[in-house]
């Protein structure tokens, strides 16, 4: 479990977001848990070489989707879902 400025999380009574980042062979999934009023910042992971950060669902904008960069923007009281994909050709530049 991270915080979303990325570092692990030490104190779960006080958290009022949590992430939650799974991976199972070469797949790994973001999730993002933020109960806050105020929207935040999530920074991501780094991703793998040649791959980069997908978001697939926001549960404040549900036609949300596209690539996400170093970090992403967590709305009030929502549920983001990211996975980590190949970039075209494995280059990161081109995903």
């Amino acid at each position: 479990w991270l915080r979303l400025d990325g570092t692990r999380m030490e104190a779960w009574e006080q958290a009022q977001s949590l992430v939650m980042l799974l991976h199972e062979g070469a797949d790994r999934v973001l999730v993002a848990f933020h109960r806050e009023e105020s929207a935040a910042v999530l920074a991501l992971p780094a991703p793998r070489w040649g791959h980069r950060w997908r978001l697939l669902a926001d549960s404040a904008e549900p036609g949300r989707d596209g690539i996400a960069e170093a970090t992403a923007q967590v709305a009030p009281r929502s549920v983001l879902l990211l996975a980590e994909v190949a970039a075209a050709g494995g280059n990161p530049e081109l995903a």
